[in-house]
């Protein structure tokens, strides 16, 4: 049968310690001139923390329960959830029991051991987010030297979403779930740093600005329960190490070769030679009749930029006109034509049209 963390007589017995805190320093008559705001939140808070570290003995000391619930996690790719307290109050539920039957394999018990087992190895430096780049093996964490280094990558079949889902329940910070406050607490060390930087102050003839500074975190992880954890899951079985997925050799790419009166496209705008005379097809609107009617313009394309845009300048009477910074994006060239390589003439004055205009629609 399932059993709770607390029973509903120490849960009562807990909210009345918080309601003497409140009784004792007169929190509901605040208006009082001896109400002492700080050490009344010192109480709370004391209080609050001692009940939170029985939470975690107490889980603690059911690391079975504790892992299965995991196990359905990492079974599910993430999808399912099971609340940290439903893991112990509810661990006997037919359709919990049937999750976990389920999911309890060799290769699941493997995958769950490899995110422990990283967990108790990496930096104390490194917070939810380092985390996550090293088991997807990306960022500067991608050679780290530690167990499971990059097997939760796209090579193992692992997609992003469900290694943060797996970080978040692990390693989360902000938003802490009681998975993750069993396994590891994080140390906010910004007064560190800020005590850091007031001794340079004193000792040196310049001031620094504190409040350009980040907050840095360190992570005190439970290194003894994962360790526990992971000798449990081994004793239940682990599969083998699993391999990446076998590379498949990418077909090297033909870049494109235009000639004259040839289409742009997406995929070829990286081979357009430059500088290049190009007609782009648009709509301009036709005062007269008040319609927008098919028409195109010229640009004289002179630099392709990393960002998705390029640099240009329009052309008219033979002549593209530099004056002014003109940066356009790259897909304004899907479906426009090459006429050529630019050779007319750069005027350093502004060419504005007289009309209205806007992209073609397809």
């Amino acid at each position: 049968m399932g059993q709770h963390l607390f029973t509903k007589e120490e849960l009562e017995a807990y909210q009345s310690r918080m309601a003497a805190i409140d009784e004792l320093h007169g929190y509901h008559d605040r208006k009082q001139k001896e109400f002492n705001y700080d050490k009344y939140a010192a109480d709370r808070e004391a209080c609050k923390q001692a009940h939170e570290i029985e939470i975690i003995k107490r889980a603690q000391a059911r690391p079975d329960d504790f892992l299965n619930a995991l196990l359905v996690l990492v079974g599910n790719r993430g999808s399912t959830y099971v609340p940290f307290e439903s893991a112990f109050a509810n661990n006997d539920d037919p359709q919990l029991v049937a999750q976990i039957k389920q999911h309890d394999t060799d290769e699941n018990r493997r995958w769950l051991y490899t995110l422990l087992r990283g967990l108790s190895e990496i930096p104390k430096s490194w917070a939810m987010s380092a985390f996550t780049r090293f088991l997807r093996g990306t960022g500067k964490q991608a050679k780290a030297k530690y167990h499971g280094a990059g097997m939760f990558g796209v090579d193992y079949g692992w997609k992003a979403k469900e290694v943060d889902a797996f970080s978040n329940i692990l390693a989360g910070h902000h938003y802490a779930t009681g998975y993750s406050s069993t396994l590891m607490t994080y140390a906010d060390v910004d007064q560190e740093i800020h005590d850091q930087y007031a001794k340079d102050e004193e000792n040196n003839e310049y001031t620094i600005d504190y409040g350009t500074h980040f907050v840095a975190v360190r992570a005190e992880r439970d290194v003894e329960f994962i360790n526990q954890l992971c000798d449990i899951l081994e004793k239940r079985g682990l599969a083998p190490v699993p391999r990446p997925k076998a590379q498949v050799a990418k077909k090297t790419r033909k870049p494109k070769v235009f000639k004259s009166g040839d289409s742009i496209r997406s995929a070829t705008i990286r081979d357009l030679p430059l500088p290049a005379h190009v007609r782009i097809p648009i709509e301009k609107f036709d005062e007269e009749s008040q319609q927008w009617l098919e028409a195109h313009i010229e640009h004289a394309v002179l630099r392709m930029g990393n960002q998705g845009y390029y640099e240009g300048a329009p052309v008219g009477n033979g002549k593209c006109y530099t004056k002014g910074y003109l940066m356009e994006a790259k897909r304004k060239l899907d479906g426009a034509t090459y006429l050529g390589p630019w050779t007319g003439e750069k005027i350093n004055k502004r060419l504005d049209y007289k009309f209205r205009h806007r992209p073609r629609r397809s």
